[in-house]
């Protein structure tokens, strides 16, 4: 019996799932390159040298409101280990707390509960600070539109400070290339008509792991900074255990492409030489929710050969303890009601000639829009060896 034990629960448990496989099975794991967590002293010296910006103590120096952009709880930065340093940084700078507030940037994403928020900022910034769920729909400023033509409605609560920094995970992505940066604005924090408008099926495009000459990741770039005037950025690049591998400080540019470059390199994945019968793909630590697991299929589409053989078998692997998730515009029944399967279809440039089937313990295939969901580990391994035998 081969056995190979691999992460998920991001934010619920963050523990090990063992697999086991039948013993004539060829099984062989490929994992990312990896990076150790640089330690509290490392998140330290990252807020001390900030990227061509001056240190948050000096932008911070003077103003009365500070807001605060954190990324949702279906991104994997675990912004709590930042919260305290940048916390005192602030009122070292002479800041009070009391006007200082955090605004979720959950998009069009289900809002984030308490329990939620002390996961993600930590408890000591969750019972200090002002902390609220971005509301796409309501409590938004109109700043025009950017020069292509997008409504820039944002969050007032952020919009109006007088210091306005995001904090953000950079992992790969379809659309900007990848994640973080100008992201936890637009559209973290943005309302409903700008999120709509960038993401209209014919404004979307696959630039997985590209970030240059990337028409969506130049736009929202462009709302963030000249629209919105998003000053400072805190970026996280996460290891395979969810730990800080990297920490970005500085210009919205210039800090997120340092964090891009540390990303490539930590996520890079070795693949097959040829293509296999079955992949198994690991959501973690995108597996809070079904909507986001399609992001395991980021190490196929990324990947310049084909690793699946025609006809083959892709199993998602997504602990998804919240479900199908929510998203307010590709969720069903919103206006872009796409399943994220076909999203990532329409977006992937590798022929997806393969079927797609799940392990969750959580999900059910109603959720997954109709497709086979296994939730006992054996009974997915029963159906693949009736399908492939002892030869695999």
């Amino acid at each position: 019996m081969t056995t190979i034990r691999i992460p998920w629960r991001a934010w619920y448990g963050d523990d090990w799932l063992e697999l086991s496989f039948p013993p004539s099975w060829y099984v062989r794991a490929y994992w990312p390159a990896d990076a150790s967590d640089i330690g509290p002293m490392g998140i330290e010296r990252a807020l001390d040298a900030p990227i061509d910006a001056p240190p948050i103590e000096e932008m911070a120096r003077g103003k009365r409101w500070v807001s605060i952009a954190v990324d949702d709880i279906s991104r994997p930065a675990p912004a709590a280990r930042i919260m305290p340093s940048l916390m005192r940084r602030l009122e070292r700078a002479g800041v009070d707390l009391d006007r200082v507030r955090v605004v979720l940037g959950t998009g069009t994403h289900r809002p984030m509960v308490k329990e939620d928020i002390i996961k993600k900022i930590g408890r000591a910034a969750a019972d200090r600070l002002d902390v609220y769920n971005n509301h796409p729909y309501d409590n938004v400023v109109d700043l025009g539109s950017s020069d292509r033509g997008t409504p820039v409605h944002v969050c007032r609560f952020f919009a109006e400070a007088d210091l306005k920094i995001g904090v953000g995970s950079i992992t790969p992505h379809g659309n900007p290339g990848f994640g973080g940066g100008a992201k936890v604005v637009i559209p973290g924090v943005a309302g409903i008509d700008t999120i709509a408008s960038i993401h209209q099926p014919s404004r979307l495009q696959s630039a997985l792991i590209e970030v240059e000459h990337n028409e969506f990741r130049t736009e929202i770039e462009h709302i963030a900074r000249d629209k919105v005037g998003l000053d400072y950025i805190i970026n996280v690049v996460t290891n395979s255990h969810r730990e800080i591998a990297g920490l970005f400080v500085g210009d919205m540019v210039s800090a997120h492409r340092a964090g891009v470059r540390l990303a490539r390199q930590v996520y890079a994945t070795e693949m097959p030489a040829e293509p296999v019968d079955i992949a198994i793909c690991n959501a973690y630590p995108k597996d809070t929710d079904f909507l986001q697991s399609g992001m395991a299929l980021n190490v196929l589409r990324s990947s310049p050969r084909p690793v699946v053989k025609e006809g083959g078998m892709i199993v998602i692997i997504t602990a998804s303890p919240e479900g199908r998730g929510y998203h307010g515009l590709f969720g069903p029944g919103m206006r872009y009601d796409l399943r994220c399967g076909d999203t990532e279809r329409r977006a992937s440039p590798t022929p997806w000639d393969a079927r797609i089937v799940y392990f969750s313990p959580w999900l059910t295939s109603a959720d997954v829009g109709g497709d086979a969901v296994f939730r006992r580990w054996d009974d997915l391994i029963e159906h693949l060896a009736a399908r492939y035998g002892d030869e695999v």
